[in-house]
């Protein structure tokens, strides 16, 4: 089973995956939210997002897709609670892989989308997801401050390792 992680700002634009996660059996190719198949099992679909920031992203939780809205500027704490809810998804020990869509536009300087989160939080999302003893890949999607952006991916690749 695949576990796809967005965890960031979701948008309402739909995203296809499968040229990254490359040939994969029936049923694991991944196609974001709208395309996802809501009776397959073999893929759980997790977002964090500010839905105030880019209105009408997903607010409900439906058959394998797990919306989790935050507000903007909640600021670690807040976001860490949310996400350790979210990876109770993950726990039933059934999945073999977690893709992540990784987004550092929330980030406390970004001057696009933050949600009031710092550096140092992202080492704990890597560890958080590195945790589960799957495979991990991300893909960099979102960060607008030139400044932070490299301090902020390698702190979660530094979790993640």
């Amino acid at each position: 089973q695949l576990v796809f992680f967005w965890i960031t700002l979701a948008e309402d634009t739909i995203r296809d995956y499968s040229e990254i996660l490359g040939p994969l059996p029936p049923g694991e190719v991944v196609l974001v939210e709208e395309h996802l198949d809501l009776e397959d099992p073999d893929v759980t679909y997790i977002s964090l997002h500010c839905t105030r920031y880019f209105p009408g992203s997903g607010t409900k939780c439906r058959n394998n897709i797990f919306n989790y809205p935050v507000d903007r500027d909640c600021g670690d704490d807040e976001y860490l609670r949310v996400l350790e809810g979210a990876l109770e998804k993950v726990k039933d020990g059934a999945h073999e892989l977690i893709a992540v869509s990784a987004g550092f536009d929330g980030h406390i300087n970004d001057p696009v989308a933050s949600l009031g989160l710092t550096t140092k939080v992202y080492k704990r999302i890597g560890r958080m997801l590195n945790g589960f003893g799957l495979p991990v890949f991300s893909v960099l999607e979102g960060g607008y401050d030139p400044q932070d952006l490299s301090r902020n991916i390698y702190s979660y690749l530094e979790g993640s390792a």
